[in-house]
């Protein structure tokens, strides 16, 4: 699922399109919570302290990914405008 919502925002990327990039936050989203709330509840000790730190490295380059593409959106709009 990671995988996918991460493609997703790659082709947000490509095509400069929000709504894109907002679909592929939601479903960063859902992936963060299914693992949180299913999948570490069955881990214990170092694995669910490593497994912590990944999901908080996914999330934070996602976010930084995010920043990025609505950087490029707000160039675009103030270029669209002009002069």
């Amino acid at each position: 699922m990671i995988l996918a919502s991460a493609g997703l925002l790659a082709l947000a990327f490509v095509r400069q399109s929000p709504v894109l990039r907002k679909l592929a936050l939601v479903m960063v989203a859902l992936v963060v919570l299914k693992v949180f709330f299913i999948d570490m509840s069955e881990l214990d000790g170092l694995l669910r302290v490593g497994s912590f730190l990944a999901l908080g490295l996914v999330a934070a380059l996602m976010a930084w990914v995010n920043r990025m593409l609505k950087m490029n959106e707000a160039q675009q709009v103030e270029s669209a405008e002009g002069p």
